[in-house]
């Protein structure tokens, strides 16, 4: 059980990061577009 709940906290720091990341990217792609 410990260990897929360590999983489970590294996979949602994964996407939460990952979401960050795209977030910030697609912010920077679309700023040019909206202008």
């Amino acid at each position: 059980m410990k260990v897929i709940e360590k999983y489970k906290q590294k996979k949602e720091r994964r996407e939460i990061f990952l979401y960050e990341k795209y977030k910030n990217y697609k912010v920077e792609q679309l700023t040019p577009i909206s202008v």
